[in-house]
């Protein structure tokens, strides 16, 4: 370290450094007032955080960080930002599988975007890779966001009449009949399963919510007499949390079939003997699981997607008139593709039924 007196009396302190690019020396200085064996002190830690601000810009990127390191590492960062009970051990799962595809031991700095679309599916999991490198690069592991490169299948956009068209294998909801059989059926079981599921799958029609909203429901959610239900919790995997969104958390009017759903639900657990605050319980008194429910529906021959029973109800109500803000709003969306195509395909089907029936009317 050099000291040098100015013409104002003041001492400046100089410490060289070798720039990495450059290989060239360069200096950093700092001035004080004085200058004894105190100051010395203060201005050469001053002037080595100075070079150390400095190096660490130049630093080298983290080269020996596998795939296995970077997952974890994500998975550190976003454990306090996803849901415990349901996002996070997804996500986890997800990235699993990504981290097997391109290889655990991987180093990430030799990873181009030409190996991840050659060994990622056109699935989901490119979606989650993306999330993946996108968070890389931005907490700068990786030079280039490798994100913007992974490409997803391209789907076909579809238009009016291809929407209305749909044959029924497209369809993301049941028809009357087709739900009125499959209700029949489940009904019809001797066993306490199949009952109370038909009683959750009828609910998720009338109300339009998400099975895990269904299922959280306390006996006293149902306000009987206001035709109220509170919506603000939803279970998965046995425990309570909250709702996926925000959105969802509401004060919804019910029918009285949803009314008398409580009470036939309550019934049924008293002639099986089950004890439980939860309106839909399993046989163990907690709340009923959506595995279950999947296994049933596939048992039955039906599909074990229960949010088609979601779909349904945007169905149902577009059939009635009501619009699709409304809809919307049931449902626990601001926005929401898949019930505007419905909504779409629901009320072209309406209008063109309208249209074939006065082209064959004699008015006069």
């Amino acid at each position: 370290m050099n000291v040098e007196k100015l013409s104002n009396g003041k001492y400046k302190f100089r410490e060289k450094y070798k720039c990495p690019l450059t290989n060239k020396w360069k200096s950093v200085t700092v001035t004080y007032e004085k200058h004894n064996r105190h100051i010395e002190k203060l201005a050469q830690k001053e002037l080595n955080k100075k070079i150390e601000d400095i190096l660490s810009k130049y630093a080298q990127k983290n080269t020996d960080i596998t795939m296995n390191d970077l997952v974890e590492l994500y998975l550190s960062d976003a454990k306090d930002r996803l849901k415990p009970d349901s996002t996070y051990p997804l996500r986890k799962k997800v990235l699993k599988r990504i981290k097997e595809l391109v290889g655990s031991d991987a180093l990430i700095c030799n990873i181009t975007p030409t190996y991840l679309n050659s060994i990622l599916p056109k699935n989901h999991l490119r979606n989650y890779s993306k999330i993946l490198f996108r968070w890389a690069y931005t907490n700068e592991f990786i030079d280039a966001d490798l994100s913007i490169f992974i490409k997803k299948e391209k789907k076909k956009k579809k238009t009016l009449e291809s929407i209305v068209n749909d044959c029924p294998e497209q369809r993301e909801y049941y028809e009357r009949e087709e739900l009125k059989e499959l209700f029949n059926t489940l009904s019809s079981s001797k066993l306490y399963c199949p009952q109370v599921l038909r009683l959750i799958l009828e609910s998720q029609t009338i109300t339009g919510k998400r099975f895990g909203e269904v299922t959280a429901l306390f006996e006293d959610d149902i306000d009987d007499i206001e035709q109220i239900a509170h919506i603000y919790k939803r279970s998965y995997m046995g425990s309570l949390n909250t709702p996926k969104t925000d959105k969802s958390i509401d004060d919804i009017g019910i029918n009285r079939r949803m009314v008398q759903i409580k009470k036939e639900a309550i019934f049924l657990k008293r002639v099986f003997k089950i004890e439980s605050r939860y309106l839909f319980a399993d046989t163990a008194g907690r709340p009923f699981s959506y595995s279950t429910a999947r296994a049933i529906l596939k048992n039955y021959g039906y599909s074990s997607k229960t949010h088609l029973f979601r779909k349904t109800c945007a169905s149902l109500l577009a059939e009635q008139g009501v619009s699709l803000k409304y809809i919307q709003d049931r449902l626990g969306h601001e926005d929401d593709k898949t019930t505007t195509e419905i909504y779409i395909k629901v009320t072209g089907k309406m209008k063109k039924e309208q249209q074939d029936y006065f082209k064959n009317l004699d008015i006069i």
